[in-house]
């Protein structure tokens, strides 16, 4: 009773531990068109390198204060932004001629679920017992005991009519250990936002389907991708050319900058990616 009650209790844990993983999270992406601080309900972003964006990923459902402040820290401009209930989301915002405006968004698909499955294993192991002690006198027999504590034997010495036996006894006792073994199945997919850093037009093939056609418009788009490994390639404007290709290793949530002269670069994990 005690072993389930046990057990119950860790299941519970772990289940709740795993509780952040399993909410959809949504992220807000602010670009500047000059230097300027960009604070979010009080808090400062940073610039992600290279970039004049900010971004917040995991902000929650709802409306949020955007401050723009300038050097000293006073004030310039402000605004409000709305994450949506519906669902995760990505929702991209600029500050642009001191006007501030949400110009995109965009509902996720609902990340999959992350089970937990605790196994309870119980394993018999046999061990010396510690400490043994026996005395006795009976009928003018002597009988001693001692036992060794590290290893549990018993040396027994019995005299009789001058005549000395030796014998060995070791005792055991079971004792049985209760192992928990947690597995955590490992997301199916993961959101990857490629960024475009230097403005060029360009195609982006993922495993051999055009995944982005990037000319005009916002340099940024959210892919949802299986994880994995993924060979990608980067083409040109009119794609009679490939400026650059390699393998994508997905296992979560990456920001991928694009350049034509510099291939590709993971900002949140310089592995991810290696050229071809």
């Amino acid at each position: 009773m005690t072993r389930t009650l046990t057990t119950l209790l860790l299941a519970a844990l772990f289940l709740a531990l795993a509780t952040p993983a399993l909410a959809a999270h949504s992220k807000l992406v602010i670009t500047v068109d000059r230097p300027i601080a960009v604070f979010v309900d009080g808090t400062m972003l940073e610039f992600e390198d290279g970039t004049t964006s900010v971004e917040l990923v995991g902000i929650d459902p709802g409306r949020h204060l955007v401050e723009f402040r300038n050097f000293v820290g006073k004030v310039v401009g402000e605004g409000s932004v709305r994450i949506p209930t519906e669902g995760p989301a990505i929702v991209r915002a600029r500050w642009a001629g001191k006007q501030f405006s949400v110009y995109d968004t965009v509902l996720l698909a609902p990340e999959p679920r992350t089970e937990v499955v605790v196994v309870e294993h119980h394993t018999t192991v046999v061990e010396p017992v510690e400490t043994v002690s026996v005395s006795a006198n009976i009928g003018g027999f002597g009988m001693s005991a001692s036992a060794s504590a590290g290893f549990g034997t018993v040396d027994t010495v019995v005299h009789h009519d001058a005549t000395v036996v030796h014998s060995d006894v070791v005792v055991h006792e079971t004792v049985v250990h209760d192992d928990v073994v947690v597995h955590e199945a490992r997301p199916t997919s993961a959101l990857v936002t490629f960024r475009v850093t230097d403005d060029e037009s360009m195609n982006l093939w993922i495993d051999g389907k055009r995944a982005w056609a990037y000319h005009v418009g916002s340099a940024e788009k959210a892919v949802s991708i299986p994880t994995g490994e993924h060979f990608v390639e980067v083409k040109d404007f009119m794609e009679d050319e490939t400026v650059c290709r390699g393998q994508l290793y997905v296992d979560r949530d990456l920001t991928v900058g694009i350049s034509v002269a510099g291939c590709l670069q993971v900002f949140n994990d310089s592995t991810a990616f290696s050229r071809r």
